[in-house]
């Protein structure tokens, strides 16, 4: 009993030493308080503006483009330089698009001889490459005009017929090249469908001594029928013609300008012509330039354009198989506030003969206006800066013949020279290593020595005159001729 009495004292103890460490608040677990942390809310870092200095857009016509410089001063007023490159990708085989065409011929009195019968031979060359579904109407004109065959397709009773008519072309009278090639443009006005190539191809040996006689009129005529869809190739034989006129009317019905030196190339050239038409790719191009508030055309180069309010645009007809077209513009602008220029919004548009469907492409251009003026001597486009620079010999290779044509042959030199000067220090700026600009230092050289050699009266003198302003019209065109 005494043990027993024992046990239950201690376990007395023990509870109470329980329940008196249970109640102490003291000892209480304290409630757990959640710190919160505020993060700091970061701070957006301002993004420089960059500019955008090259572009490019697939398709049958390849559209590329870039501008000369990426950061312009905001102080003063910047030349800045554009370049539009369309490529026509190569397509091999498929069905071409009919043709529609007026072979215009003069047959005044100075071609007499090899060079109407080799015209003629031409023409009938031509009509041996036409199909079924082709049209031809084929114009002579010396003082008056012939309708020697009416536009129809060739057939093979068509062929005959027309193989009949140019044979009886003949040599007489003065050269009406304005009614010539209206007759020419209304016979394919006539059957002109969105389907077909139309096109007039005008020949010609002399200047217009009939009819309209004034090269702006003969020019405006070109650009009026190409906006009603009807372009223009011109063919200069000899060394007499108006070479200014027959390349000027071409430019502006957007065709092609042919120098022809031997009467007997005339045939190879019309072959030329017709498998360029026969590779046709696109039809109806055209480009819109749509610039920005401060930016300004001051010249473009080569092609015929108009102008309305803020937009430039420039028809180009038709594009063959592997044909370019390269375009620069001299752009001057004059933004004054710091920041993004977007310089140019450029639109092309055409008809796709490979797929028949309407396309378009478009592409943008920027700058950057900056007040730091270590900053314009960044963003350098290269390329555009070598196009330039053909550009500059070509438009040098015109001056110096016009100024050598009127007998100024100092003056022709001088440019020549000045030209030369300024490609070297070109190279050597932006380190343009292409052999072709070491190849035209040299032509021009050879060109101002070829002035000693002959008088601009003489045959060798004319002849090297409509050799170089057609040169230099290639380069403006197409730059893979530099």
């Amino acid at each position: 009993m005494k043990r027993l009495g024992t046990i239950a004292v201690i376990a007395g103890l023990l509870l109470a030493t329980a329940l008196f460490y249970r109640l102490r608040p003291e000892e209480t677990p304290p409630e757990t308080t959640e710190v919160k942390v505020t993060k700091p809310t970061p701070v957006p870092v301002k993004q420089e503006p960059t500019p955008t200095t090259h572009a490019a857009a697939d398709g049958t016509l390849e559209l590329e483009a870039g501008i000369s410089h990426g950061y312009i001063a905001s102080a003063n007023a910047e030349d800045v330089y554009a370049a539009i490159d369309i490529s026509a990708k190569e397509i091999e085989g498929g069905t071409r698009p009919p043709l529609n065409l007026a072979v215009v011929i003069d047959r005044s009195g100075s071609m007499r001889g090899s060079k109407l019968e080799y015209a003629k031979r031409a023409a009938m060359r031509l009509v041996d490459e036409l199909e079924p579904h082709d049209r031809l109407s084929i114009i002579s004109y010396a003082s008056g005009v012939s309708v020697d065959i009416s536009s129809r397709k060739a057939t093979r009773a068509a062929k005959a017929s027309m193989r009949a008519a140019v044979q009886q072309i003949y040599a007489g009278g003065g050269t009406n090249i304005s009614g010539g090639y209206s007759r020419g443009f209304q016979e394919v006005q006539r059957w002109k469908t969105e389907e077909s190539v139309n096109r007039v191809v005008l020949l010609s040996d002399g200047k217009a001594t009939v009819g309209v006689t004034n090269p702006y009129s003969l020019e405006s005529m070109a650009r009026t029928n190409l906006q009603q869809g009807v372009s223009l190739t011109t063919m200069g034989v000899g060394l007499d013609y108006n070479e200014d006129l027959m390349a000027g009317m071409a430019d502006q019905g957007a065709g092609n300008y042919y120098f022809i030196d031997q009467p007997n190339t005339v045939v190879s050239i019309f072959e030329s012509e017709f498998d360029g038409l026969a590779k046709t790719v696109a039809r109806n191009t055209s480009l819109v330039i749509s610039l920005a508030e401060g930016v300004d055309v001051e010249n473009l180069y080569g092609f015929s354009f108009e102008r309305s309010d803020n937009q430039v645009m420039v028809a180009l007809a038709e594009f063959q198989s592997g044909e370019k077209k390269n375009i620069l513009l001299k752009l001057k602008t004059s933004a004054k506030s710091a920041g993004k220029l977007p310089v140019m919004d450029i639109d092309l548009s055409y008809e796709d003969v490979t797929d028949d469907g309407a396309k378009n492409q478009n592409v943008a251009l920027s700058s950057v206006v900056t007040d730091d003026i270590a900053k314009t001597k960044t963003e350098i486009n290269v390329d555009v800066i070598s196009r330039v620079q053909q550009v500059e010999v070509a438009e040098s290779l015109k001056e110096a013949m016009v100024a050598y044509d009127r007998g100024d042959k100092a003056q022709a030199q001088q440019v020549l020279e000045k030209r030369r000067s300024s490609l070297r220090r070109a190279r050597k700026k932006y380190d343009l290593q292409e052999p072709a600009f070491a190849e035209a230092e040299s032509e021009l050289a050879e060109t101002a020595n070829d002035m000693d050699r002959y008088d601009s009266s003489s045959n060798s003198g004319k002849r090297m005159i409509k050799k170089k302003k057609a040169r230099g019209r290639m380069i403006l065109l197409d730059k893979t001729s530099f």
